[in-house]
């Protein structure tokens, strides 16, 4: 069947928003993703509660005063974070030596050993428990998703759980450490936030603050609209994350990407006022505006060779799976309206299986059910997963195409 999609999403209009990392007023919007599930790890468990999902609308915005991007329509009352988000990756022997390679890195490069260390945003608490276990560390997760039952097998004497936002009343933790971990892209008022962490240290000058998140920088590079959702309203580079820091009184000691430079790592020490850039990546605002533009002409080219391959498949009676059962799923199906010509997604979190897609209700099933439905197409949306997931199949006795996106 046809594919389905936005076939106008390229904007350029001026918006009279203030952005959310500096204040100034006026914002370029560029992309016009227009309605997508506000919500990408939430479990569904039906098909119909799936399809029924809220959307939202998704406009992207540049500041071209500090190179921020925000989606200008994103409405906080729509989410409801609890629970039944189900965003771990640690199901992957590939994250997790990327986990253990960090944590020991944190640990043994900053001091962060036999201290206090405070998660913003710590979901299923894996990454605490990591920490604290390498570097003796005792841990404070902070999170409205948490979920009581998920944590019952953490060390009690070592680790509690905070089942709610942080603000600046969590102050009195008196952290040597604060990590935040994807979840900055997910706070709309990102200077208040970073503004709040400063207050909470006080003057503990020696506190290390690590925070990681999606690089946007690449995003805008590969054209890669299926990193693109409700759920994210803040998108970063590496210089314009390194700006708010230093807007609100720290200075930034590190500043490097991970994970196939997926992932921007950002190390900062609380300071008594603003300071100056001086690492090289902070000074990025003219390719901001380049990569912005490189966007635009690209994104075109690469929804049309999508929509090609999947009237292909389709024309072919291929049967095509998708690997990965998470928020790039969800805006790569959702953008291009997939929905007959998808058999199924594949993920290897258990607590995935036989639950479904927002927006599109895609079932979510286990690498083993490939055996039945041999598909002749995997595709797969991380390809920093491509050697495990290619390993994987072969131990299945599958040899579809594999297609990374």
């Amino acid at each position: 069947m046809p594919i389905s999609h936005n076939t106008n999403p390229i904007c350029d209009r001026r918006v009279s928003v203030a952005c959310p990392s500096c204040g100034r007023i006026g914002l370029r919007e560029f992309y016009d993703a227009g309605l997508l599930p506000v919500h990408n790890v939430l479990v569904m468990e039906t098909y119909e509660e799936a399809i029924s999902h809220p959307m939202g609308e998704v406009r992207l915005g540049l500041c071209e005063g500090c190179g921020f991007i925000t989606n200008t329509r994103f409405d906080p009352s729509l989410l409801n974070y609890s629970s039944k988000c189900e965003d771990t990756q640690h199901f992957s022997a590939h994250f997790n030596r990327y986990a253990d390679s960090l944590a020991n890195r944190l640990v043994n490069d900053l001091g962060i050993r036999e201290k206090t260390v405070v998660e913003i945003g710590s979901g299923g608490g894996d990454f605490l428990e990591l920490i604290c276990r390498v570097g003796e560390n005792f841990g404070i997760g902070i999170d409205p998703a948490s979920d009581p039952k998920r944590l019952a097998h953490s060390d009690s004497s070592r680790i509690r759980f905070l089942p709610e936002y942080y603000s600046e009343r969590h102050s009195k933790l008196a952290a040597d450490a604060i990590l935040c971990r994807h979840s900055l892209e997910h706070i709309p008022k990102t200077k208040e936030l970073l503004t709040t962490v400063r207050k909470s240290i006080g003057n503990r000058l020696e506190t290390q603050v690590f925070f990681e998140l999606p690089d946007t920088g690449r995003v805008l590079r590969e054209a890669a609209f299926w990193d693109i959702y409700y759920e994210h309203c803040s998108y970063f580079t590496m210089g314009s994350l390194a700006r708010l820091f230093r807007e609100t009184d720290f200075d930034v000691t590190h500043l490097w990407t991970e994970y196939g430079d997926q992932y921007i790592c950002l190390v900062a020490t609380p300071a008594v006022a603003p300071t100056l850039p001086h690492l090289p990546d902070e000074f990025d605002l003219d390719s901001i505006h380049d990569d912005v533009e490189r966007f635009q002409t690209e994104l075109g080219k690469t929804v049309r060779l999508w929509h090609d391959r999947f009237n292909e498949f389709a024309a072919s009676g291929k049967k095509v799976v998708i690997w990965g059962g998470s928020s790039k799923t969800v805006g790569f199906v959702n953008t291009l309206g997939l929905s007959d010509i998808i058999e199924c997604v594949v993920d290897v979190n258990p607590r995935k299986w036989n639950r479904y897609l927002p927006g599109s209700g895609h079932q979510i099933v286990s690498p083993e059910s490939l055996c039945q439905s041999q598909p002749d197409v995997v595709i797969v949306m991380n390809p920093v997963y491509l050697t495990e997931i290619s390993n994987q199949l072969q131990e299945l006795g599958l040899s579809p195409e594999i297609i990374a996106a």
